[in-house]
């Protein structure tokens, strides 16, 4: 699991930041949060995080020279800017200091997570084989995911029915498939819907209702994300490029 820190001066969007985003499902474990960038500058320092959400705008300094201060300190956390200005100038200042990922405000929970999902994979680095030596229960579990990948589920839910924490399914995730239980689950839902446009015989809506998406703009994007063409495309196309 890696750890991501919050820093936004407005603390409204704080507490959405903190609870709005299922962190734990995609990975993350927030180790803290402030709404003062001197504050969070000292706090980041002691805590070493993998990630840092900020927010742009700030006094006395703004999320760029947060980044800044730190890589002066040889501290180099993935940053993920969050701006309700959308000016070329600041993301292009961002990027150039290494920036990971940029957000305009408001954005939603899911936005956050498909970012995590990216962040995740490069973090691990590594391809690892699922082990057949895990938990009896967390094999019994995969199956259930592979049999109601449709369905909504969170570690809290999951944990609750095959009797294991949800700390510990998130490690086993790590551990035997290398991904989070939110990755896991976009790959199911979007190997059926890989098979289903290659079909070519239900309309795009149904299939993403079929896969867990009843929101099929949502889809659409995860698709797009996830294949880099949009789903009518590779139906159209039949699978080809």
């Amino acid at each position: 699991m890696y750890r991501v820190y919050l820093v936004d001066d407005d603390t409204v969007i704080l507490d959405e930041l903190r609870h709005n985003i299922v962190w734990l499902d995609n990975g993350f474990e927030v180790v803290g949060s402030s709404n003062t960038p001197a504050v969070a500058l000292d706090e980041i320092i002691n805590l070493q995080p993998e990630l840092v959400v900020s927010d742009l705008k700030m006094e006395p300094f703004d999320g760029i020279a947060l980044m800044q201060k730190l890589k002066e300190l040889g501290l180099t956390p993935y940053f993920l800017m969050v701006s309700a200005y959308g000016s070329f100038e600041n993301s292009r200042r961002f990027f150039l200091e290494g920036g990971y990922d940029y957000l305009l405000k408001p954005f939603e929970p899911e936005e956050v997570e498909m970012i995590l999902g990216k962040l995740f994979e490069r973090l691990s680095g590594k391809t690892v084989a699922a082990s057949k030596s895990y938990n009896p229960a967390f094999g019994d579990l995969l199956i259930y995911l592979q049999e109601n990948y449709h369905q909504k589920h969170s570690l809290e839910s999951l944990g609750k029915q095959f009797s294991l924490s949800p700390n510990y399914i998130c490690t086993l995730f790590s551990k035997h498939c290398d991904t989070t239980l939110t990755h896991h689950i976009t790959a199911l839902r979007m190997e059926v819907a890989k098979k289903e446009l290659e079909k070519g015989q239900q309309p795009l809506k149904d299939i993403a209702s079929q896969c867990g998406y009843p929101d099929y703009r949502y889809f659409n994007r995860v698709f797009k994300e996830y294949y880099g063409v949009p789903p009518r495309k590779y139906k159209e196309t039949g699978g080809g490029t």
